[in-house]
C-alpha cells in the first residue's frame, strides 16, 4: 500500500513539474488545456502529499 502511495506521489509531482516547466519556458505560447493544467498542478501535488501522509 505504501508503494502505491509513493508511486502516485511521483506521478502527481511529475505532472505538476511538467506543467510548471512548460508554463515558464513558453508563457506566451498557448497550448490545449493550459489553464486547466495550471489549476490541476497544485491540486495534484497537494493530493500526492496528502496520500503520502
Amino acid at each position: 500500500m505504501t508503494l502505491l502511495f509513493v508511486c502516485l506521489l511521483l506521478i502527481y509531482s511529475g505532472f505538476s513539474l511538467f506543467v510548471i516547466h512548460f508554463w515558464r519556458s513558453k508563457p506566451t505560447q498557448t497550448y490545449p488545456l493550459k489553464q486547466e493544467l495550471m489549476l490541476l498542478a497544485p491540486v495534484l501535488l497537494l493530493n500526492g502529499v496528502w496520500l503520502r501522509t
